[in-house]
């Protein structure tokens, strides 16, 4: 069938997209993972589980649902129970929560019946999406750090690579952890955490750097049991975060000196050990493609100071890329907050609205509405618009942390190229 196809004359558009195929397959199953995740298919909730939001006995009780944040032990309620308080400037909102078990896979369906579904949902996706980000940075690290030892630049290794490691781990993949450790914990029932305030990890991380990781629960800072233990671990987390910097600053530019003088600073770089044979079965060896694939890599003219310049932009790019490009993420938890929203907006004004209107025609045209909408901006230009912004964060905030163009050029093995040698 494929090469059918490829031989057969396709328009521009049809030709694109049989060439993105797998591409396109690929987005459809993680879209329909994530609609899993969020328990929203086209706006509308599953119950593959129990939930473990006992709304009946909310309901017989008089108690709006899910509208608390903040959670205080009650009067006595039906067994296996439980009723939490919050207490605002002027009421006092209560939830009957049953069962203490989470939620079997992705968002409990009781969430989408809630007054608070959208501010719950956005901090869950906000949360999601710096983790993916931040995951996928590390990432792009440990490639860096593979080519690093495979080049056997081991300057680099200690001096770029590892420096930049640390100082993703000690704060960033920190953040993610206690974001995650935040989710496991029971505030309410678990007697360890009853006396601490759920802490805010915006707050915990501005005093970590501000207060020399401090953690104090009455600032809302304290994460774990034990305070001190935790300051013990941050105050440790800003040394390394801080001695990182230096690391990738000052020891590069002065062992490649020492290094270049140490070699006498020869001039251009030659292939001296290199027998013809070898170079075609790397590619055939072109002088100038050599010469200057490698004079990119320092090995032409030494200038102390150039590399100087290059290695300060290159750090202060890397610590202020750090911030920006983890903001950067936050695109996925706007793409689907919108693409939420506007699959709710087509349901209640499709099906819905039409649905109250007690007639058959009206449902039969909201269902048509419904389904062209949904096809035609959500599943064509959406979805174009999410493979956009997915791209560029792969070539911007992915790929920035190991990927220079400087390399040498790449040349396909040949047999021609190493017969031509032979004779």
């Amino acid at each position: 069938m494929g090469p059918k196809l490829n031989a057969m004359r396709l328009g521009e558009i049809p030709k694109m997209l049989y060439g993105g195929r797998y591409v396109i397959f690929l987005i459809g199953m993680f879209a329909c993972f994530n609609g899993f995740v969020y328990n929203d298919v086209a706006s509308i909730s599953m119950s593959l589980a129990n939930s473990t939001w006992d709304l009946e006995n909310t309901a017989a009780l008089n108690l709006p649902v899910m509208r608390n944040d903040n959670w205080v032990q009650p009067a006595q309620l039906p067994e296996g129970c439980d009723r939490f308080e919050q207490e605002g400037y002027d009421f006092v909102s209560t939830t009957a929560y049953c069962g203490g078990e989470a939620y079997a896979f992705g968002v409990d369906p009781a969430w989408h019946a809630t007054e608070n579904q959208l501010e719950f949902l956005n901090s869950f996706k906000m949360k999601l999406s710096v983790i993916l980000g931040v995951l996928q940075m590390t990432f792009g690290l440990f490639l860096k750090l593979t080519n690093k030892l495979s080049e056997r630049d081991y300057i680099s290794v200690f001096f770029e690579s590892l420096p930049e490691i640390t100082f993703m781990f000690v704060f960033f993949v920190y953040m993610c952890f206690l974001i995650c450790y935040k989710w496991s914990v029971d505030y309410i029932n678990d007697p360890v955490y009853r006396d601490i305030a759920p802490p805010d990890i915006k707050t915990i991380l501005i005093k970590m750097v501000l207060g020399f990781g401090k953690a104090d629960n009455d600032e809302m800072t304290q994460m774990f049991p034990d305070a001190e233990f935790q300051t013990s671990m941050q105050q440790i987390f800003v040394i390394l975060m801080l001695l990182a910097v230096p690391l990738m600053l000052i020891p590069k530019p002065i062992l490649l000196y020492l290094k270049n003088k140490r070699e006498q600073g020869g001039g251009a770089y030659q292939n001296i050990d290199r027998p013809e044979e070898e170079q075609a079965l790397n590619g055939g060896g072109k002088e100038d493609d050599s010469h200057s694939a490698v004079a990119a890599h320092g090995h032409g003219p030494f200038e102390m100071g150039e590399v100087c310049i290059h290695q300060m932009i290159h750090t202060i790019e890397y610590v202020l890329g750090t911030i920006s490009n983890t903001a950067s993420y936050l695109r996925l938890w706007a793409l689907s907050l919108a693409h939420a929203e506007l699959a709710d907006v087509f349901f209640s004004m499709g099906i819905a609205a039409t649905l109250n209107m007690g007639s058959p025609i009206a449902v039969f045209i909201g269902v048509i509405v419904f389904f062209v909408s949904t096809t035609g901006v959500l599943l064509m230009m959406d979805l174009l618009e999410c493979f956009l912004h997915a791209l560029r964060l792969h070539w911007v905030e992915f790929q920035n942390k190991f990927y220079y163009g400087d390399g040498i050029a790449f040349h396909p093995f040949a047999y021609k190229a190493l017969l031509d040698i032979t004779e």
